[in-house]
């Protein structure tokens, strides 16, 4: 339910996402360095995700990226927010498609390469509250 017209130009958008605790059992994560890239999935207005359907190593993404990557000795602890660099490129380049229309659903694919502990935010099944949050700002002209 993105509510983003065909036709708008993205000025800027940006994820924000809630931390969890590291999946080794610790309250902190260091040591880690993360190099990610934000991609979307080049489709007009994708399907849900299942058990064993719609893989997100299968997808097709779109050609703009975004790099975010986590420093070093980062405070990875619960419950700490954190926004995206922008991703209007990848915002726009979805918008763009012919049949793209005003509340269809996107998706955003964040893959990383890693050194050290992983790390993990908060979906929506765990805490609607602490979900992933996508801001868009746009303009018609």
């Amino acid at each position: 339910n993105v509510q983003v017209p065909a036709g708008a130009s993205i000025i800027r958008a940006s994820l924000k996402i809630c931390t969890i605790n590291s999946y080794t059992g610790g309250w902190y994560v260091w040591n880690a360095t993360h190099s990610g890239a934000l991609k979307g999935e080049a489709a007009d207005n994708p399907a849900p995700f299942g058990v064993t359907s719609r893989l997100i190593w299968q997808l097709s993404t779109t050609t703009a990226s975004t790099t975010w990557n986590w420093p070093e000795n980062s405070n990875w602890g619960m419950g700490v927010w954190y926004e995206s660099p922008d991703i209007g490129p990848i915002i726009q380049e979805i918008v763009n498609r012919d049949g793209w229309s005003s509340g269809n659903a996107l998706v955003i694919i964040y893959t990383v390469s890693q050194t050290g502990d992983d790390r993990a935010f908060m979906a929506y099944e765990y805490d609607p509250a602490r979900a992933v949050k996508l801001t868009i700002t746009y303009e018609m002209q």
